[in-house]
């Protein structure tokens, strides 16, 4: 829950108000889909953008529940593994339900892990809005050529998701991908596969594409987009934290629906 049961700010506006109500209910409606489409996470991507980067959803709560917190994925177990295992390449944070199953946590080891994860697919953290952008959800390391200079791997930001399906991957607009996380990211699409394949989820691995820097998204229109993938797990788990279920029965006594 929040943690203050008192308002921190001052009441946003009935416009702003009646704005975040509607785009929390769409997101909704997304994350209870049957079926995901890369479509429809692009388009929620500008909703996601407005409410979390530009803080709509924290100056609306405020003013009526206090400070925000939201549910999350518990990856620490991951964050000390990568840290520790020199064999984990890739790791997909996930945390929802793709092609009718569900997954968490897939992972690419080099060679035999050194030492399991901790922790289990069902292990949830509640963090404060911040913290949730900042929780790493997408870790890869490409193959290490030079034994004498080890390849760095690198967790790429919730934030940084949000940010990359919005501005470069067409959401909002598509600007070119210049940081060392949209470039990751780039990789990382063309390298993890999600499909179904004769009514069977597959999760697949290009190991190639891991190991090759710059490169551009290859389109390919039959897979789920397993980065747009992870932007859907982290609605998830946003849109059924008790805080926001919470500040839409609020709004929805005030404003219908």
């Amino acid at each position: 829950m929040a943690e203050s049961a008192t308002n921190e700010g001052p009441k946003a506006s009935t416009e702003l108000e009646v704005t975040v109500l509607e785009d929390l209910r769409a997101l909704q409606r997304l994350v209870s889909a049957k079926q995901i489409a890369n479509a429809d996470v692009r388009q929620a991507s500008a909703l996601v953008r407005r409410l979390l980067i530009y803080r709509d959803l924290m100056k609306v709560a405020n003013g009526r529940i206090g400070r925000l917190r939201l549910q999350a994925p518990d990856n620490q177990g991951f964050f000390r593994l990568t840290r520790n295992d020199p064999t984990v390449a890739l790791v997909l944070s996930g945390g929802a339900i793709a092609f009718g199953v569900f997954a968490r946590a897939m992972m690419l080891n080099r060679g035999p892990s050194a030492s399991p994860a901790e922790g289990g697919p069902d292990d949830v953290a509640t963090l404060s809005v911040e913290s949730w952008l900042r929780q790493g959800v997408i870790y890869m390391k490409p193959l290490q050529i030079d034994p004498e200079k080890p390849p760095e791997g690198r967790w790429v930001s919730r934030e940084e998701v949000i940010k990359y399906v919005a501005n470069t991957a067409h959401g909002v607009h598509a600007d070119q991908a210049k940081s060392p996380a949209d470039q990751m990211l780039n990789a990382f699409r063309n390298a993890v596969q999600l499909t179904l394949t004769n009514e069977v989820p597959f999760f697949g691995i290009d190991h190639s594409k891991v190991d090759i820097p710059d490169q551009a998204y290859v389109f390919r229109p039959a897979h789920l987009d397993p980065v747009f993938w992870e932007l859907f797990c982290g609605l998830t788990f946003m849109i059924n934290s008790p805080d926001v279920r919470r500040l839409m029965e609020e709004l929805s006594v005030d404003y219908g629906g």
